[in-house]
């Protein structure tokens, strides 16, 4: 009886054992990879932590990570089209994608059963890659949590609303479009039916909070998402100006002059409706007005208390993108403003600046402020650091690049002699630049691509510049979609292609570790019966 005592608590800490790695694993951070078309995860030392075996994998959010199982091509009518003109829209090519959240150790938390819409070309049916689309179309970022929140669609109307970390829909479907929640606040498009612009749209942006409380009017055209605590919204009001609008013109000299109410929709001179002009704020967290700013430019989402603003009439004039920075009081940000000269100069003593950047001057590249610093360029040949006084960070020409990507995880992405490396916040080069391509920074790993020949190696390295984990694939779309969970053609439009994905390979490691203690365990019990009785004859 002794003995069997021992046995059991033998068995239940080898269970305490394997439960407290696994514990372990789900707070260490994870990486996403890739290998022959199929998403898993390693850890910071490169160790698989979640088998390749997803269509596609975001980065965890809040202790959750998306993960599509599959994928199917129907038709869809365009509603928010129709509700916005009133007018009847055919059905287009979508492509449905069956996801669900999983945590660290590879269980899902909430179930593979949610579904996004995404319309496509016929040209791209089968060729959809999904990290490609999510990068550069947002098509499954805005679904990753943010708040303790993340997006979902009904599947009967299509609407959005937002589910909690159980999956437990907390605010329901019923926003034509929404974004992700960041700083407690989610950007949403509402069906008002009241036109309040001159193309007469009956949908309008607004902004709520985590409980679905409105924090600004569904009134506006358009609006940023939260940074900084600020958004910065486009509303149309009723103009005394009458007649058409060109908002550019050139005069006998030959110069440009720039006209009464500039906007992005009317830079080529179009005409709209008389009587409607359109005005840009600033809105703080609750909602309220700021400042006003200037039709004139395009704004983006404030980083670090600053956002960046495109200039339409120089755009137009010099034929590419001009920028600049303003801050959250709406102010532009220019050279040595908030500086003293006794500052700029101890600055450059201690070479931490050499230089800053002109009076006026214009940028045809750059990057949101983070870590306090952004990366620019005013020639589109040479770019360099720059921090909030516009003083051109570094040492000299060894500190300016061909490219530069914005800080994260205190890393910067930069480009020399055309190839990736990465600084640090102080501007030192600790992974020198000789990758091909990179990702952004995500932690203690960063991902990096060498190309060779037919084939692309993708690798994660840490911060001394040492692999952690390598893969080959071929270039192209044949190796992303050649895998039994993804092969499409228009002869499956309709279908679902159901596979079976071993989505509880640590359960299943559990079971085989405590099958195996329970042979032992009856093993020796069977084996010291055995001797006892020996004993007893």
């Amino acid at each position: 009886m002794k003995n069997n005592t021992i046995l059991i608590y033998v068995f239940l800490s080898l269970l305490s054992v394997l439960f407290s790695c696994n514990k372990k694993l789900s707070t260490s951070q994870l990486y996403v990879i890739e290998e022959n078309g199929l998403y898993g995860f390693i850890d910071h030392i490169g160790n698989k932590a979640i088998e390749p075996q997803f269509i596609y994998a975001q980065n965890f959010t809040e202790g959750l990570a998306l993960v599509v199982v599959d994928t199917i091509y129907g038709e869809c009518v365009d509603s928010l089209a129709y509700k916005n003109t009133g007018e009847k829209t055919s059905k287009e090519p979508c492509l449905f994608v069956k996801y669900g959240y999983i945590d660290k150790s590879g269980k899902f938390v909430i179930e593979p059963k949610l579904l996004a819409s995404l319309f496509v070309s016929k040209e791209d049916i089968g060729k959809i890659d999904l990290e490609i689309f999510n990068i550069n179309h947002d098509l499954l970022g805005k679904y990753a949590f943010g708040s303790k929140r993340a997006l979902y669609q009904d599947t009967t109307t299509w609407k959005y609303g937002y589910i909690d970390c159980n999956g437990k829909i907390v605010i329901p479907a019923k926003y034509e479009y929404a974004k992700r929640f960041r700083q407690s606040r989610a950007v949403a498009l509402k069906y008002t039916g009241k036109p309040l612009d001159p193309h007469e749209n009956k949908c309008h942006y607004g902004i709520i909070d985590e409980n679905d409380s409105t924090i600004a009017d569904f009134i506006y055209d358009n609006v940023t998402d939260y940074g900084s605590n600020h958004s910065i919204v486009r509303v149309w009001k009723k103009s005394n100006i009458e007649g058409p609008q060109n908002v550019i013109t050139k005069d006998d000299n030959g110069e440009y002059r720039i006209n009464n109410s500039p906007n992005r929709y009317n830079i080529k001179k179009e005409t709209f409706r008389n009587g409607w002009s359109e005005t840009t704020l600033i809105l703080d967290k609750n909602g309220k007005i700021k400042d006003t700013l200037s039709s004139a430019l395009i704004y983006y989402g404030f980083s670090n208390g600053i956002s960046v603003s495109k200039d339409i009439f120089l755009s137009t004039i010099y034929n590419r993108d001009c920028f600049g920075y303003i801050d959250t009081l709406g102010h532009t940000i220019k050279p040595l403003d908030g500086i003293t000269e006794e500052q700029t100069n101890e600055m450059f003593l201690s070479k931490q600046a050499f230089s800053y950047v002109p009076d006026e001057s214009v940028f045809l590249y750059c990057t949101r402020f983070s870590n306090n610093l952004a990366g620019v360029t005013l020639n589109g040949n040479v770019c360099f650091f720059v921090d909030k006084h516009l003083l051109i960070r570094g040492k000299g020409l060894e500190d300016t690049y061909e490219c530069i990507r914005p800080f994260c995880f205190g890393l910067a992405a930069v480009k020399k002699n055309g190839k990736w490396g990465f600084v640090n916040t102080s501007l030192k080069r600790i992974i020198p630049c000789k990758y091909d391509s990179c990702e952004d920074n995500s932690g203690f790993l960063n991902k990096v691509y060498t190309f060779k020949g037919d084939s692309i190696i993708s690798m994660y390295i840490n911060r001394k510049d040492s692999i952690v984990w390598k893969h080959t694939d071929l270039r192209g779309w044949g190796n992303k979609y050649n895998n039994k969970y993804s092969q499409k053609s228009k002869k499956n439009f309709r279908k679902w292609r159901e596979d079976a994905i071993n989505t509880y390979s640590n359960l299943i490691g559990y079971c085989i570790a405590i099958a195996v203690v329970i042979i032992v365990v009856l093993a020796y019990t069977r084996y010291n019966n055995r001797r006892i009785k020996k004993l007893m004859k």
